[in-house]
């Protein structure tokens, strides 16, 4: 799969200078049009891309991702997608109630709608940045782009399985990942 609008996106919001990415931390749960600031932020940085691609991410996910990306700047990484993130931190849980309760919220934004999803996206970066050991990375191509497939069921089944995909691994390359805390 081609991710070149996907990867400049991300690339242009990992050079984003800090008070910009205040900015945009100020304004979660926000609407686009609330401000017009944020508007000619969001604009200086999605729009040049849509003009010279079509693949560019669509505008209400791309506005969601700076948001995220606002709170929650994780250095992108390929191969660390978000729901094999939130299953090392499970399988790293310490108790049964912790474990199920990662699962239950993971279960909710996997239920969510696009319009309602970004408060169970910030549950999930901050759980990912908070309970990583070590350095804490997220691949925000396999974000944006599945979040521009979200109303497919394909999408979310897609991230379902790697979670339980994850969590159901025995392999030695798994341990090791969760003992150096990649």
């Amino acid at each position: 799969m081609n991710h070149g609008p996907t990867l400049e996106y991300v690339q242009r919001l990992e050079s984003l200078k800090n008070g910009h990415r205040k900015l945009l931390r100020s304004w979660a749960l926000a609407r686009l049009h609330c401000d017009v600031e944020a508007f000619d932020i969001f604009a200086g940085l999605w729009w040049p891309l849509r003009q010279r691609s079509p693949r560019a991410p669509r505008r209400e996910v791309a506005w969601l991702a700076a948001k995220l990306y606002g709170a929650f700047p994780l250095p992108h990484a390929e191969g660390h997608a978000l729901p094999r993130e939130l299953s090392l931190i499970r399988l790293r849980a310490g108790s049964e109630r912790d474990c199920l309760a990662l699962e239950r919220r993971f279960d909710a934004l996997l239920a969510s709608e696009l319009q309602a999803i970004e408060p169970h996206l910030r549950w999930a970066l901050a759980t990912i940045q908070a309970k990583a050991h070590g350095a804490a990375y997220l691949d925000w191509v396999d974000l944006i782009d599945t979040l521009s497939r979200w109303e497919t069921r394909r999408a979310r089944e897609q991230w379902a399985e790697l979670f339980e995909r994850t969590l159901g691994s025995t392999t030695q390359e798994t341990h090791q990942i969760i003992e150096k805390g990649d």
